[in-house]
């Protein structure tokens, strides 16, 4: 057998090869269901039964703050926000009167002016948005704070465990000489 012949039979394997792993992969691909984004989450579309049902979405995910961590308030604990939010103190400080670190100071951060401490070069994403830390705004920050904040120089990606939230969140609103009402908050 010559050269020409060995390469030859190389080929048609290869290419039999090619046809046979290829193929199915291809067809797997145009038939799998990727899912709908909305809003910026990714739904799951269920597969339609071989019976004939139709293919629906999933349920659409919850919104963070309404029905999510805003009805945890009332029973979120500063403590337990405390031992979740020492990752955050590689670039935030405390205290009250605290210099600023990588990150702002966060005493007094609970319905503070946004982008409004002191000494601190925000980001201009958050240097142009109006209003308040508020218990909303603080928890849509920190579950995704490069989606809340477009541009921001926050490099943390979020926090997402609901629980975890409402827990960082009654954490950062004890760090003040008045605390607002988690109560009230979570109605």
């Amino acid at each position: 057998m010559g050269g020409y012949d060995v390469n030859t039979v190389a080929s048609a394997v290869l290419s039999a090869l090619l046809l046979i792993f290829g193929g199915s992969t291809l067809i797997h691909e145009m038939n799998a269901s990727h899912g709908e984004v909305v809003g910026g989450y990714k739904l799951p579309v269920e597969v339609a039964s071989a019976a004939g049902g139709s293919s629906e979405p999933a349920e659409a995910p919850k919104d963070i703050w309404t029905e999510q961590v805003q009805p945890m308030l009332a029973s979120a604990t500063p403590d337990a926000g405390q031992r979740k939010f020492s990752a955050c103190s590689a670039c935030h400080t405390v205290n009250k009167g605290g210099r600023n670190g990588i990150g702002p100071n966060l005493w007094g951060v609970v319905n503070r002016d946004i982008a409004s401490v002191d000494g601190y070069a925000f980001s201009n994403v958050l240097a142009e948005k109006e209003g308040a830390w508020t218990f909303e705004n603080l928890t849509r920050f920190l579950h995704k704070p490069k989606e809340w904040a477009k541009g921001t120089k926050m490099g943390y990606n979020g926090v997402r465990k609901t629980e975890d939230l409402a827990n960082i969140v009654a954490y950062l609103n004890s760090l003040s000489d008045s605390p607002a009402p988690l109560a009230e908050a979570s109605q």
